[in-house]
């Protein structure tokens, strides 16, 4: 599109032409007392108003307006104080739940994304509704959020039990923590490196992390129900081209 200068007095008019949802009548109808036509119609027999009636409509709109705008100025008061009695209960050190609902993790599936993640630390309260949390190290986001967003830390029958983050087991002196189940894997880096995101057991999904496939050696029947799972996933380059030979039939 080239002739938006040529179209920008239509868009001002439309804009300007649009009732706001607050007063329910268009910035037009508020400073001229009625609502132009874009186009003016073909045979003109209205009634035209006298200087006092017009006085009198555009007194009635005002009165009608500054109510409107006093009644969403209260819903709007109403609103905040809301969140800032939620705020309430929340205090730094407290750890809270956090609604995931806005959180674009990577998740083969929808319904596979968690409800809620955390527990996480409040490190800081920001203002009256927001709260600073102190999130995984592979969570790339701004830690500051909306206390609309978070939950007190307790078991509820919606959410089940709390994670209790169980200790590592240690194998040849190293620590090694449990695979519960391999959610996704990518081709990572310059190399193409294969990776999995692993499901720790007893760790909530926030704590789910990626890791290279040379890490997943004791996993071997965790590997195999995922691509039993999903057989397109990418995978280990020779393994593909293996599995690619037997679906192309031959010509």
């Amino acid at each position: 599109m080239d002739n938006w200068v040529e179209l920008l007095p239509f868009a001002e008019f439309g804009h300007n032409a649009k009732a706001h949802s607050a007063t329910s009548k268009s910035p037009f109808e508020i400073l001229h007392g009625y609502a132009p036509r874009l186009l003016p119609p073909l045979h003109f027999n209205q009634k035209v108003p006298t200087v006092e009636e017009h006085l009198c409509r555009l007194d009635d709109i005002r009165k009608e307006v500054h109510a409107s705008l006093q009644l969403a100025s209260e819903q709007m008061k109403k609103n905040a104080d809301q969140y800032r009695q939620k705020n309430h209960l929340f205090r730094k050190g407290h750890k809270v739940w956090f609604d995931g609902k806005n959180l674009h993790l990577q998740y083969p599936k929808a319904k596979l994304t968690p409800k809620r993640y955390g527990p996480f630390e409040i490190t800081d309260i920001v203002g009256p509704v927001n709260c600073h949390l102190k999130l995984p190290k592979t969570w790339k986001i701004h830690p500051v959020f909306h206390v609309s967003l978070l939950m007190p830390y307790h078991e509820t029958p919606e959410y089940g039990p709390n994670y209790a983050r169980p200790s590592p087991d240690i194998i040849q002196g190293e620590q090694e923590f449990e695979v519960e189940d391999i959610i996704k894997s990518r081709h990572f880096g310059k190399n193409k490196r294969l990776q999995y995101l692993i499901k720790w057991r007893g760790y909530p999904h926030s704590d789910n992390s990626w890791e290279p496939a040379g890490h997943l050696t004791h996993a071997q029947k965790l590997i195999t129900a995922f691509y039993k799972r999903h057989p397109s996933a990418p995978r280990l380059i020779r393994t593909m081209l293996w599995y690619l030979s037997r679906r192309t039939p031959n010509l």
